[in-house]
Parts: structure tokens; sequence; C-alpha cells
């Protein structure tokens, strides 16, 4: 079974819930979805999930990353002088 698999089934045994969980972080039930399928997470994220009682060993990967996300768009006209310059 895969990591998720295995999460999501001691979850069921434990009766808990993404709602639960994310009552309990603040954030969005598909959230908690999100970050426990995803293959890593952040270390603040990590620890919260850790001292809810999720197992260590299920979770995902604590690491702290940089999101890079798309380029700030910048308008037209300020490209356009930047060019010029």
């Amino acid at each position: 079974m895969e990591r998720y698999d295995l999460l999501r089934e001691w979850m069921y045994n434990n009766r808990v819930t993404f709602r639960w969980t994310a009552s309990k972080l603040g954030i969005s039930d598909v959230g908690v979805a999100r970050l426990l399928r995803s293959d890593r997470i952040s270390v603040k994220r990590h620890a919260e999930f850790v001292d809810l009682g999720f197992p260590e060993e299920l979770l995902p990967r604590a690491e702290d990353y940089i999101h890079r996300g798309r380029a700030p768009l910048v308008p037209v006209w300020e490209q356009a002088s930047r060019a010029g310059a």
C-alpha cells in the first residue's frame, strides 16, 4: 500500500476526518487533503499534524521550500521604459 492509503486507513480506524483536522489547523478540509496527498509539506505543518496525533511515518516529508509561483505581472508601460533604459 502507498503512504497515503495507509494514512487514510489510519484516519478511518481512529475516526479522524479532514473536517476535524481542518478545524484544528485553521484551514479548509480540501487544504488538509491536499497537504496529506503531497510529497512534502512545510516543517511547521508537519509538526502541527504530529501534535494532533498523526503518525510521523505516514505524513509527507517535512521540508521547508520556496514556492516560486508565477512571476509578478508588470504593466506594459513599465516594460517599455525598462527596455529603453
